[in-house]
C-alpha cells in the first residue's frame, strides 16, 4: 500500500511541474478497415478522451459514501498507447504519464474488473488495501508496448510469450490484439467489449515497427510462416 503511493508520488512528481491543491487530492488519484491504411491513421500521442476530460467526475455523495467506509479513491486513465495517467492530469501526453517501471509493474498487473458497488462508469480497478484505484481504459487495460526476443512486454517490464498464430484484428477499428497472459472473468453486467477481458492491444508504434510489413487484413507472416488473423468485432 505504502509502496504504491510512494512510487506513484515519485513517478508523478517526475512528470509534471504543477502542484494540485490539497482539496483536489481525492480526485487525482488506428481506425482503418485494412492494415494497409494503418500508417496514415495512427492516433496522436495526446489523449484527452477520459471521463475527467469530458467533465464527468464522481459526485460528492459517491465520494462521501466511500470515505465513510474508510476507502480512499483514486482515479486513473489508460490510453491506447498503454500510457497511465491520473484522471485530472492535463494535458495527457508523453510528458505527463507515469513512466517508472517499478510503479507500472506494481499497478498494472493488479488491474481487474471493478466488481465493487462503487462508480460503475469505471470498469476496472487496481486495488491496494483500503485504496481503491478506479481505472478507465480507452480500449484494453493491458497494452503490449515492446517485443523483445520473442517476448511481448507490458506494464513496465512484465513479459509474456509472443504467439503470432493468435493475433487478432478488429474489423471495426483495424487495431491488433494479442491474448492476455491471464484472461479476466467478465462480469455479467459488463458494458465493456468482450475482447478487453481476453486480449491486450498491440501498441500502434509496436505494430508499425515490428509487424506492419508482414500484416494484411487477414493474415500475418512471421519468420517464414503465415498465420490467419482472427477477427474481432
Amino acid at each position: 500500500m505504502l509502496l504504491s503511493r510512494s512510487l506513484a508520488a515519485v513517478a508523478h512528481n517526475a512528470t509534471t511541474s504543477t502542484t494540485a491543491p490539497a482539496s483536489a487530492s481525492v480526485l487525482r488519484n488506428c481506425r482503418p478497415r485494412s492494415f494497409c491504411a494503418f500508417r496514415s491513421s495512427c492516433p496522436s500521442l495526446m489523449s484527452n478522451h477520459s471521463l475527467f476530460d469530458r467533465g464527468i467526475k464522481p459526485s460528492p455523495a459517491a465520494l462521501e459514501a466511500m470515505l465513510a467506509k474508510k476507502i480512499r479513491p483514486y482515479f486513473y486513465y489508460i490510453d491506447i498507447h498503454g500510457q497511465l495517467f491520473l484522471q485530472d492530469t492535463h494535458p495527457k501526453d508523453l510528458t505527463s504519464c507515469f513512466k517508472d517501471p517499478r510503479f507500472l509493474d506494481f499497478f498494472v498487473p493488479r488491474i481487474r474488473p471493478n466488481t465493487t458497488p462503487f462508480l460503475p462508469e469505471y470498469p476496472w480497478q487496481s486495488p491496494c488495501g483500503k485504496e481503491f484505484n478506479f481505472v478507465e481504459a480507452e480500449d484494453t487495460p493491458i497494452v503490449f508496448h515492446s517485443l523483445i526476443q520473442g517476448q511481448l512486454r507490458w506494464a513496465g517490464t512484465r513479459e509474456t510469450e509472443f504467439k503470432p498464430d493468435q493475433l487478432c484484428i478488429s474489423a471495426s477499428t483495424g487495431r491488433i490484439y494479442h491474448p492476455l497472459p491471464s484472461p479476466f472473468e467478465r462480469p455479467d453486467n459488463s458494458t465493456v467489449p468482450p475482447h478487453a477481458y481476453t486480449h491486450g492491444l498491440i501498441k500502434s508504434s509496436l505494430a508499425l515497427s515490428e509487424m506492419a510489413n508482414d500484416l494484411s487484413h487477414d493474415s500475418f507472416h512471421w519468420r517464414g510462416e503465415t498465420f490467419p488473423l482472427q477477427q474481432l468485432p
